[in-house]
């Protein structure tokens, strides 16, 4: 008897399985009322007592496994209801924090937005336009003038860029040829040999040609001015040009002559006095050949910078002013152009973007809002499981006692068992919905005006676009070359 006492204290002392079960989201951690059962071993406890008339007819506590019950039931009870408050909260903070009025305020304003924005843009970049307006036509009276003076009616004949590369390129490839072709004159006679003759026919070639195109871009223009008396300048510039070409010419021939003398380092006092006393009287076929090839390459070379701008002085650089302020004022219009294209169609996407928004965000708060309710219904369906639970497993603890004991029963075995309150959110929904009408009518009063703020949107850029096109239409592009 003494030894089954104390298994009975020791039992009712002990930790059971079933105290350190979590409970939580019911459909993840249901309560099981045979797994509690087995867990408690109750059958074999309620018989265990019952054979020995525990509890007594008078008692009013209840026995340790029915505490023990109750323990389990109260746990699952408060943990069921914590999941469901952070549940509440979790979805009371996402259908708070939905709300579409500050896009659907702003979507029906775009139109209004995108006008006076734009219109704000337009303006300041009109100062920029009128500038380079009042640029143009500076530049178109100066074009007027020029002309006028000097009896154009057509225009100036301007190389395009890749003419003026290629031509540029051609004084590059005249230096090194007739660097190459002068090397072999000056290579015999010199210590060096051949290095030493491409050292000094490519410096002097590239004095020859460099000159030889200052020539060609500002003497050689004097010879078609249309007045007389610059035209007789102009025939002397150009008469001292060329005799500037043969005079330079002859140096380099006398200084290979000096060179193949074996003067090298009184070469060029040697070659200025032969060139002042004999400027014709040259050693050998080399020296004159190399005369020739100089004046050739200098007279290519003036003529291909002739060709880099029109032939008469200063009208290629009127033209290009004239040309330069069209291009600017075309340009920035470009630009203006562009930036309107651009906030028409930022415009037009943010109204999109506002919509696909709102309509996930209601679709957010709808399912929100069900998931609240579904919640709630789930509480309240588990806490039910719970209080079957306890009537089921008292009574079948209560049952099985009664029939295995010879003693009246207790009294408040038919009393129903008072558990510890617990808070339960109430998961009402109604204020919820009421919202998300009020969201969803804000939504479709956007939805319907949409078609209207993009055709105002278009509107507005038609506008401006014609307001634009109006700035340019009064400048005729630049003339082309003749």
């Amino acid at each position: 008897m003494g030894n089954m006492i104390r298994r009975f204290f020791a039992w009712l002392f002990s930790e059971s399985r079933s105290s350190s079960t979590t409970y939580g989201n019911p459909d993840l951690h249901p309560i099981d009322t045979v797994r509690l059962a087995k867990d408690l071993d109750l059958e074999r406890q309620a018989e265990l007592l019952g054979k020995q008339d525990i509890p007594r007819p008078d008692d009013r506590a209840l026995t340790g496994i029915e505490a023990k019950i109750i323990q389990v039931i109260e746990k699952a009870r408060q943990e069921y209801a914590d999941w469901g408050s952070q549940r509440e909260r979790l979805l009371n903070e996402t259908i708070n924090n939905t709300d579409i009025s500050p896009s659907a305020l702003w979507a029906l304003q775009l139109d209004d937005e995108f006008e006076r924005k734009t219109g704000s843009q337009l303006n300041a970049s009109s100062s920029a336009l009128n500038q380079l307006k009042g640029e143009i036509q500076e530049r178109n009276t100066e074009y007027d003038i020029f002309q006028k003076d000097h009896g154009f009616v057509t225009a100036a004949k301007i190389p395009s860029d890749w003419e003026k590369v290629f031509r540029q390129t051609i004084l590059g490839v005249l230096i090194i040829i007739e660097g190459g072709l002068n090397s072999v004159f000056f290579s015999q006679g010199l210590w060096g040999g051949l290095l030493d003759g491409l050292f000094y026919a490519l410096m002097f070639a590239f004095i020859n040609i460099g000159l030889a195109y200052c020539y060609g871009c500002f003497l050689l223009p004097q010879l078609f001015r249309r007045h007389t008396s610059h035209k007789i300048v102009g025939v002397v510039l150009f008469l001292f040009a060329l005799a500037m070409i043969v005079t330079l010419a002859l140096l380099i021939a006398h200084y290979r002559d000096a060179v193949s003398g074996g003067s090298y380092e009184a070469a060029a006092r040697i070659a200025w006095d032969t060139f002042r006393d004999k400027p014709w009287d040259l050693k050998d076929i080399q020296s004159v050949l190399l005369c020739l090839v100089s004046i050739g390459f200098a007279l290519g070379a003036m003529y291909d910078a002739f060709g880099l701008d029109d032939p008469y002085p200063g009208y290629g650089e009127v033209t290009r002013r004239r040309n330069q302020a069209l291009d600017d004022h075309r340009q920035e219009l470009e630009l203006v152009r562009a930036q309107l294209e651009n906030s028409k169609e930022d415009s037009l996407q943010e109204l999109d973007r506002l919509i696909d928004n709102m309509r996930v965000a209601l679709h957010q708060l709808d399912q929100a809002i069900a998931q609240k309710s579904e919640t709630g219904a789930k509480l309240t369906r588990a806490f039910t499981n719970v209080d079957n639970c306890l009537d089921a497993l008292l009574n079948q603890f209560r049952n099985t006692n009664t029939m295995h004991r010879k003693a009246a029963v207790p009294a408040y075995f038919s009393e129903h068992v008072i558990l510890r309150p617990v808070i339960r959110p109430d998961f009402i929904v109604a204020a919820d919905q009421e919202r998300y009408e009020s969201l969803r009518r804000k939504f479709q009063e956007v939805e319907s005006n949409a078609p209207r703020i993009r055709a105002n949107i278009q509107s507005s850029y038609g506008r401006f676009y014609e307001r634009l096109k109006s700035l340019d239409e009064h400048f005729a592009p630049a003339q082309p070359p003749r």
